[in-house]
């Protein structure tokens, strides 16, 4: 009968405690010696299981199974990662990615129509076509334009990842919400309320763009 013990990141990590806690250089003989480079310096190619066997114990987080390998910076900071991280970020920033630009274009191609009244004559904001297409295309000069915001925001402050989940939770989808929300007679006021969806259009729906793009756009 086939041996059905997997070949996991959990199953290499208790081996490796219970062979000279994990040390490839003690009395277990790892299956598999990763080669440092030309300047003696660790590998940076780890992606599978049985290369765990060939990292240090400092370069092992035994607390996660999910993210076995562990980096020290100079600062004292500490990260864990894990084998194979590209397959989580790719997946992230294609969903990321068709959901923003699904929602972009679907407002930026009807805001025209919306903004002079061609959906409800009834309820808009009673702008001329000139004014309509100059207040959008205010919005796009913001949108393309603030990535160098948040590329400043990503490289100093909050990292890839937080920029891309501040920009989507805290700009983004409040805009969205709102221009959404203006839609509904009387919601937002007796009249159409041209403020708030200026604060949406202008501002938070764009800035937003701006910094989920600068996130999304390096990998």
């Amino acid at each position: 009968m086939a041996n059905s013990r997997k070949n996991s990141p959990a199953n290499t990590m208790r081996d490796m405690d219970a062979n000279d806690n994990g040390h490839p250089n003690g009395s277990f003989r790892p299956p598999f010696l990763l080669d440092e480079d030309e300047d003696g310096d660790l590998p940076t190619n780890v992606s599978r299981v049985d290369q765990l066997y060939g990292l240090p114990p400092e370069c092992l987080n035994h607390d996660d199974v999910h993210k076995p390998l562990r980096h020290l910076d100079d600062q004292g900071n500490e990260y864990h990662y894990s084998l194979n991280p590209m397959m989580y970020s790719v997946g992230l920033i294609l969903v990321v990615e068709l959901l923003e630009r699904f929602s972009f274009y679907g407002i930026y191609y009807t805001q025209t129509l919306y903004l002079t009244g061609v959906y409800d004559a009834n309820w808009n904001a009673g702008l001329s076509s000139v004014d309509a297409a100059s207040f959008v295309s205010l919005s796009t000069m913001v949108a393309y334009t603030t990535p160098f915001v948040g590329a400043i925001l990503a490289d100093t402050l909050w990292g890839d990842y937080s920029s891309i989940l501040y920009g989507s939770v805290g700009l983004y989808l409040p805009g969205v919400l709102l221009v959404a929300l203006t839609t509904i007679p009387h919601l937002l006021g007796a009249t159409f309320n041209l403020p708030v969806l200026a604060m949406a259009v202008l501002f938070l729906w764009p800035l937003g763009t701006g910094i989920v793009k600068s996130g999304t756009f390096i990998y």
